[in-house]
């Protein structure tokens, strides 16, 4: 059983140019993310693994119309199922 935490940001910045449908814009994002993870051996190198998050993100946005920006969360939920191979 493995048990883990995320911690991340990101900055997308947007510069390109159009005819006025997309102006330039900057969006930040801080991520937290526990985690919960299974593995069973398989093989001697081999092994099967179970893995679920709940990711939280604290963004900040920009309104496009009128260039006023604002905090807001977000979730999300991730599961994942796979195999692994051992070197």
């Amino acid at each position: 059983m493995e048990l883990g935490i995320t911690v991340g940001g990101a900055l997308l910045v947007q510069r390109f140019r159009t005819q006025g449908v997309a102006p330039s814009r900057t969006t930040a994002a801080l991520q937290l993310s526990p985690s919960l993870g299974i593995s069973r051996d398989i093989s001697e190198r081999g092994y099967l693994f179970l893995l679920g998050s709940a990711s939280t993100y604290l963004l900040r946005r920009e309104d496009s119309t009128t260039s006023r920006a604002s905090f807001g969360p977000s979730f999300a939920v991730q599961v994942a199922i796979g195999a692994g191979f051992r070197l």
